[in-house]
């Protein structure tokens, strides 16, 4: 059940919005944490299925003046993948590569996704995409 205090936020984006919306209490407390020692539990989390769902996103929290995170893995050490108000998760369904240029050595990416599955592409040009860090598979 969608606690009453984020329900309006829960059912205005879901009349603008094509992606999933998490707002229940167990996805709230799934999300308040990161790879850091902080927890901030959010208002919710949108999993955008597109750039319009995004852009549509962003678009009525500006209007009510609601805090927007954007979500890797939460692989971070200082909690900036968390906030109490929306947090945007991008792996689940923004995660493709769009392009990659050899020639140019340029590759455009959605933002889900992870360093070393663009690395893999790119051996086959024999480019990689630095730096290297732990938490490159994640």
């Amino acid at each position: 059940m969608v606690k009453l205090e984020n329900k309006k936020i829960y059912e205005d984006l879901g009349e603008i919005i094509k992606g999933d919306l998490l707002f229940h209490d167990i996805d709230r407390v799934l999300y308040s944490t990161d790879a850091s020692l902080y927890k901030m539990k959010p208002e919710g989390v949108v999993i955008p299925e597109d750039i319009n769902d995004v852009v549509e996103t962003v678009k009525y929290c500006r209007s009510h003046n609601i805090p927007i995170t954007p979500r890797g893995s939460g692989s971070g050490l200082a909690g900036s993948a968390i906030n109490k108000g929306i947090i945007l998760d991008f792996v689940p369904a923004m995660n493709e590569i769009l392009v990659m240029n050899s020639r140019t050595e340029t590759v455009r990416v959605q933002s889900g996704v992870f360093q070393t599955s663009l690395n893999n592409e790119l051996k086959s040009y024999d480019l990689f995409f630095p730096p290297n860090p732990s938490s490159a598979d994640y």
